[in-house]
């Protein structure tokens, strides 16, 4: 979903503000502020995401493909199964 909102100057301001001090940017600081303040939401999780995407380890596995795949790979590193 995208959502479009108008913000004065000063709103916006004060939102890039709060995403420096957090370390992320402005879309993930609103998705934080949106689940924290409008939904029943693990805060402990999306805390989580913000440190993820800060450390930049979202996505870090994506050229791996397969889920299973991978897993398989790292439990058995020899191909035994």
């Amino acid at each position: 979903m995208t959502v479009t909102i108008e913000l004065t100057k000063e709103e916006e301001t004060s939102l890039k503000s709060l995403a420096d001090n957090q370390g992320t940017d402005i879309p993930t600081m609103i998705r934080y502020l949106i689940l924290q303040n409008g939904m029943s939401v693990n805060t402990w999780g999306m805390k989580q995401i913000i440190e993820w995407d800060r450390e930049e380890v979202l996505g870090h596995w994506q050229d791996r493909g397969d889920a299973q795949e991978l897993a398989r790979q790292l439990r058995y590193p020899t191909g035994k199964s």
